[in-house]
């Protein structure tokens, strides 16, 4: 959740970090940007950023299933 909230919070890093192209540019605040000048590479922008935060939660799901190594071991009676 603070990673998701992280994303959001452009405020802070515009403040800070500035929004300069190619230097100090996060995702949040590209789409930002983009939503005023096309609105079209804006909502591209944000699938990528939804489409990278679904493949990211699946990877940390499947990482969180795998069995551990003592459970694959199997010992003889």
């Amino acid at each position: 959740m603070s990673w998701a909230r992280a994303l959001g919070e452009f405020g802070a890093t515009l403040m800070f970090a500035g929004n300069m192209t190619g230097k100090t540019q996060t995702l949040p605040l590209a789409i930002y940007t983009a939503l005023e000048i096309d609105i079209r590479t804006a909502q591209a922008l944000s699938l990528l950023l939804v489409a990278f935060a679904f493949v990211l939660l699946l990877a940390l799901r499947r990482i969180n299933q795998q069995p551990t190594r003592s459970e694959r071991t199997v010992t003889a009676p």
